[in-house]
């Protein structure tokens, strides 16, 4: 029978496994996001939707405790504790985020958006998606680093990453500030609080990638 010592040192589940499941759950709520966007435009009922990515949240909150109470016990890590914890706290808000948005859209609909701020809108999600892509790709070579003891050559990719998540973050800004101008061109002819709504959301969405990009800087900054 193993000892109690060992298991805590060579356990069966290891926090960066947990980090990579919990991470999973971002990469599917963030598919999730473009057809629950396509839905609301088209004035479909989305309650459905929006409660499974809730569920989805409640999954990974469940994994942030396990790796919390984890951590809390002596388990062996490739990185400090304080790094882990601040990597999932940037992850586990993005996952947040997606459900703040899923949970805006089905309480409002919106009158009057034309195929132009639809385009848009959708533009801004595949960059959203995107940067979440890119966060993905990082993370799956985080075991592969660990694995083969910090090579050059996988550093480099993850750099690389990071680079992709700040290009588009400035694809973002340049997309959102065409949806303000939009938004404020529709003050005479959109209910306000509708628009003021409609604003909102697509700040949740802008959010995300600076969310995104913060949490690639961390991640890049601690495999250094």
């Amino acid at each position: 029978m193993k000892s109690a010592f060992f298991i805590r040192m060579f356990p069966k589940e290891t926090p960066i496994k947990l980090l990579i499941e919990h991470a999973a759950i971002l990469e599917e709520i963030s598919r999730l996001i473009k057809p629950l966007i396509e839905s609301w435009f088209q004035n479909k009922d989305i309650y459905e939707e929006m409660r499974f990515i809730s569920k989805r949240e409640s999954d990974a909150d469940e994994i942030k405790f396990q790796i919390r109470k984890m951590l809390s016990q002596s388990v062996r890590t490739p990185f400090a504790v304080k790094d882990i914890l601040d990597y999932l706290h940037l992850q586990d808000s993005l996952i947040d985020r997606f459900e703040d948005v899923a949970k805006k859209l089905s309480l409002n609909k919106v009158e009057g958006l034309d195929d132009y701020i639809k385009e848009k809108v959708m533009e801004l999600t595949d960059q959203v998606i995107q940067s979440i892509d890119y966060l993905e790709d990082m993370i799956r070579e985080v075991r592969k680093v660990i694995t083969y003891s910090f090579p050059s050559k996988l550093l480099k990719k993850e750099a690389n990453s990071y680079v992709k998540i700040e290009d588009i973050e400035n694809k973002v800004d340049d997309i959102s500030i065409e949806i303000g101008k939009w938004i404020y061109s529709k003050k005479k002819e959109i209910n306000p609080v509708d628009l003021i709504f409609f604003r909102e959301m697509v700040l949740i969405l802008v959010h995300i990638t600076d969310r995104a990009e913060n949490t690639a800087e961390l991640l890049n900054a601690f495999l250094k």
